[in-house]
């Protein structure tokens, strides 16, 4: 009889789980400056990649860089109200796709991540390097971010605008403004059938 107690008593307990971020989430066109950008994220049960498209006008129409953001993550503990993610990438890529950003990143290294060797559409690995105006971390290395899930949104702390978060004590203690939203993938893949 103690155990049928138990039994009933544990199952009518709420499920302590984490957040699922498994799944593909976007965010709408961003602007910012006199520039735009959109990301797309993609997590599986233990990897992810960030896809960043800025675009050179603020309406997201005409794209000038994509950074390409692969690694893999861990779900931490509850932190400020938010949950901790850690991620380490393994690969971050600049492709550009216009001509006078390229001609600008082979002039000013500054710009072009140290790297003078850009061309048109060709992805290049930028971990390890200073791209104005962040930081890129090198692979192996934790990046420390929150992330939070309310009705379908996801906020970050720091994702996708800032990739410096190196140690615990940069975790950031707020939400970004950026949200993303979750992907029906079900009625995105009904419409081939």
């Amino acid at each position: 009889m103690k155990k049928i107690i138990a039994f009933i008593f544990l199952t009518a307990l709420p499920a302590l789980a984490s957040p699922n971020l498994v799944g593909v989430w976007k965010t709408s066109c961003t602007r910012f400056t006199q520039h735009s950008y959109k990301a797309t994220a993609t997590f599986s049960n233990d990897k992810m990649i960030f896809i960043i498209r800025f675009f050179s006008d603020r309406g997201c129409v005409v794209n000038s860089i994509t950074i390409t953001y692969e690694g893999a993550y861990s779900i931490g503990q509850e932190f400020g109200g938010n949950t901790e993610i850690n991620h380490v990438p393994s690969s971050v890529k600049y492709t550009l796709q216009l001509q006078d950003v390229v001609d600008r990143y082979n002039t000013l290294p500054t710009d072009g991540c140290g790297i003078t060797d850009w061309h048109l559409d060709v992805p290049q690995e930028v971990s390890g390097h200073f791209c104005r105006p962040s930081y890129i971390p090198a692979p192996g290395q934790t990046i420390y971010d929150v992330f939070n899930i309310k009705g379908g949104t996801l906020r970050f702390g720091g994702m996708p605008e800032h990739f410096d978060m190196v140690s615990p004590d940069l975790r950031p203690r707020m939400l970004s403004l950026i949200r993303f939203n979750q992907i029906d993938l079900e009625s995105v893949l009904g419409k081939f059938k």
